[in-house]
């Protein structure tokens, strides 16, 4: 899925070197581009060694930095990234190892206008989003979750928007090109916002899609590329499903890439919210994916031991073993598991190889390096329907009393239970959850 690009041997000595420590297992290809110093030559035999099917991180040292400039006229799975040393050799581990994440995080967290945001480079406005390794962007698209923000930060804004979600529940809120608000979302209590400038700009979907174009084509490229390498020699292979975006964004990919052995595993807590069970056989039917539901009764649990918590999930315990007893079910020969994991997510999952053992089976994330905002427009290219939650602002999407829920979501149920929470929700358990 990667490729690290170097200018000399010594170089790409001091990069394996990092990558045994902090990679390893990944499968990272290492290349170089011959000690070319002189700027077309090295430009030229860049060229070369780019791969098409991987991401490509080219490192440099401040001796080379006026190299950095050749960024603009690369594909878009090409980003450059700066190692503060005169030598990509003169860095420690450590040092190569930030310098190989800024790159990651730029593959996607980079955004610019162009009468849209465009979720990668281009001749346009650069919104200047920092390639933090643990900064995600998103969209909003539904007029309530737009209507829910203006009102946080306290200027009338038109959709879509885009967050950058920072540390701590900190957001950026653009609206066009301009940055116009500031979102703050605890764990708990209530959001707040400040102003910081008026929408001029605005932009639809349908402009979302057709600017993004290549930048999807490529995601898509080097996504497939892995699951085709990995998935050929598996007889079947299974996408956890939650209807969410992510494993939606990874059922697609991986019914493009491998055909009819793809199969959907749906794992129904009982404490859904509503509608997703509708969501996933409704998109499951339009895919033509075969489906399967293995079934938790999370509510007896939770009347018995009481509430998950952040500091004891033992309600993920519960699902993962439904999830694989449920695989294990259906599996015929060799099984491959793949995944909607993103980087973003959280750190564990950032520190995790695009291909990994698990329990018995192997695990791909196609995902690993994408946006939850590139996730979006990618489902909404192939005419599927986001998941309804979503509409509302949600950005995950879970059982009603995950302790994950923030007071974001929260409040969402607090404004739209009746559309939210199923009928039949016990009256005690959604006080529990939302503080009576």
């Amino acid at each position: 899925m990667y490729k690290v690009l170097v200018r000399a041997k010594k170089d790409a000595d001091a990069v394996r070197a990092a990558l045994r420590v902090f990679y390893e297992g990944w499968g990272v290809e290492v290349a170089t581009v011959g000690g070319m110093r002189e700027l077309e030559g090295f430009r030229d035999a860049l060229a070369k060694v780019v791969d098409p099917a991987k991401f490509n991180i080219v490192l440099l040292g401040r001796e080379d930095a006026e190299k950095m400039r050749l960024e603009e006229e690369m594909p878009l799975n090409v980003v450059f990234s700066l190692v503060p040393r005169e030598r990509v050799r003169n860095a420690r581990l450590t040092t190569i190892r930030d310098a190989v994440e800024r790159g990651r995080a730029k593959i996607r967290n980079t955004v610019c206008w162009r009468g849209a945001y465009v979720l990668g480079r281009c001749r346009g406005v650069d919104l200047g989003v920092e390639p933090h390794p643990a900064y995600d962007v998103f969209l909003l698209l539904g007029e309530r979750a737009v209507g829910l923000v203006s009102e946080r930060v306290g200027v009338e804004l038109e959709g879509p928007l885009l967050l950058v979600r920072k540390m701590g529940g900190e957001h950026d809120v653009y609206a066009g090109p301009s940055l116009v608000g500031r979102l703050r979302v605890p764990d708990t209590g209530r959001a707040s916002g400040e102003k910081l400038g008026e929408q001029a700009e605005r932009t639809s979907v349908e402009r979302l899609l057709s600017e993004n174009e290549g930048v999807l084509e490529t995601l898509e490229r080097v996504s497939s590329s892995l699951i085709e390498s990995v998935g050929r020699e598996f007889d079947t292979v299974v996408v956890p499903w939650s209807g969410g975006r992510d494993s939606t964004a990874a059922l697609l990919l991986a019914r493009k890439a491998l055909g009819s052995k793809v199969k959907a595993v749906y794992v129904d807590m009982g404490l859904e919210f509503r509608g997703s069970r509708e969501h996933v056989l409704e998109v499951s039917e339009k895919l033509g994916v075969e489906l399967h539901v293995a079934r938790v009764d999370l509510e007896r649990y939770v009347k018995a031991v009481g509430l998950p918590s952040h500091h004891n999930r033992w309600c993920t315990r519960l699902k993962v073993e439904a999830l694989y007893g449920k695989i294990r079910e259906i599996a015929e020969g060799r099984t491959l598991i793949v995944v909607g994991d993103r980087d973003a997510e959280s750190e564990l999952r950032s520190k995790r190889g695009p291909v990994r053992g698990h329990e018995e089976f192997v695990q791909v994330a196609p995902l690993k390096n994408w946006s939850a905002a590139q996730a979006q427009l990618y489902i909404l290219k192939h005419g599927i329907p986001l998941h309804p939650l979503y509409e509302l602002g949600f950005y995950r999407i879970g059982c009603w009393v995950c302790p994950a829920l923030r007071s974001w979501e929260k409040e969402i149920m607090r404004r739209w239970r009746r559309e939210v929470l199923p009928e039949d929700a016990d009256p005690a358990l959604v006080d529990a959850i939302l503080g009576g």
